[in-house]
């Protein structure tokens, strides 16, 4: 929300799912969710962006498929290490 009072500086807004979410693997439902916020807030689509950089429509230009390539992990777990803990809350960040 750009406005004189704030100096006209980028907002992030934090929203908290309990269900996951991730901003690259489920970036088409991030981008929808950046829409449905423009819309209720009454901005331009390419006001509400994810934390990529991407909003409605445009998908996020860090999520080349080269980039997403490069990504995956292989890691070996040993008996002396513990499985990872879920997270119960899941947060996404957006950016008007």
């Amino acid at each position: 929300m750009l406005s004189p009072s704030n100096g006209g500086k980028p907002v992030q807004m934090a929203l908290t799912f309990t269900q996951p979410i991730d901003v690259r693997t489920n970036n088409a439902d991030v981008l929808k969710i950046c829409g449905a916020m423009a819309e209720y807030l009454q901005v331009p689509y390419e006001r509400v962006q994810d934390e990529l950089g991407g909003y409605f429509d445009n998908p996020s230009p860090l999520l080349g498929a080269r980039r997403l390539e490069g990504e995956e992990e292989t890691e070996e777990v040993t008996e002396e290490e513990e499985a990872p803990v879920e997270p119960t809350k899941y947060v996404l960040n957006l950016f008007v």
